[in-house]
């Protein structure tokens, strides 16, 4: 089969196989994926959203091999990002963060840096942790993500009035956003 004429179909059994997933069906999200990459061996979605299963049933060595294979299929800022979310999975958050940081221009994506924080807090490397997320405090995106991991840096350093009081600011901005 011609890569180009199976676009339609590939797509539409990616599209079940992510509505599988949803309802816990990894079962018949599988076969899906099976079906698909069947039809185009070098579909970089399929085997990215392969590789997003594979995380999820704990196959993380079959995860990282279809990351790379979408990976060199040109998908490479996404396929990086979701192989460092496998090792964050892990729990390798040294791992996790050198991968972030091999994305080009991660230090301007505000969705990675936020990753790299998380995983550094997760490592329990707050003060660094600290650092990026009062970084992240500055732009306008990911504000709240980036004061609940102050938060829990907080918490997990015994503060917990500081914690609670963060967890309150944004319990507020999130009350102020739904009055909009």
């Amino acid at each position: 089969v011609c890569p180009e004429s199976a676009d339609h179909p590939v797509k539409l059994i990616c599209k079940i196989a992510q509505q599988c997933a949803d309802l816990y069906r990894t079962d018949f999200e599988r076969e899906c994926l099976d079906a698909a990459l069947e039809i185009n061996v070098a579909d970089a979605w399929t085997l990215m959203q392969y590789g997003d299963h594979y995380k999820r049933v704990g196959e993380y060595d079959a995860a990282i091999n279809c990351l790379n294979q979408a990976k060199d299929l040109g998908d490479e800022r996404i396929a990086l990002s979701a192989i460092a979310d496998v090792y964050a999975q892990m729990g390798d958050y040294s791992r996790a963060i050198e991968k972030y940081r091999s994305i080009p221009n991660a230090v301007e994506d505000v969705r990675i840096r936020t990753a790299i924080a998380d995983n550094l807090r997760r490592e329990g490397r707050f003060a660094e942790a600290s650092k990026e997320y009062k970084v992240l405090l500055g732009g306008d995106t990911q504000v709240d993500r980036a004061l609940a991991g102050l938060a829990e840096i907080a918490r997990r350093e015994g503060h917990l009035k500081d914690a609670q009081h963060t967890y309150e600011r944004i319990l507020t901005s999130l009350g102020d956003l739904k009055g909009r």
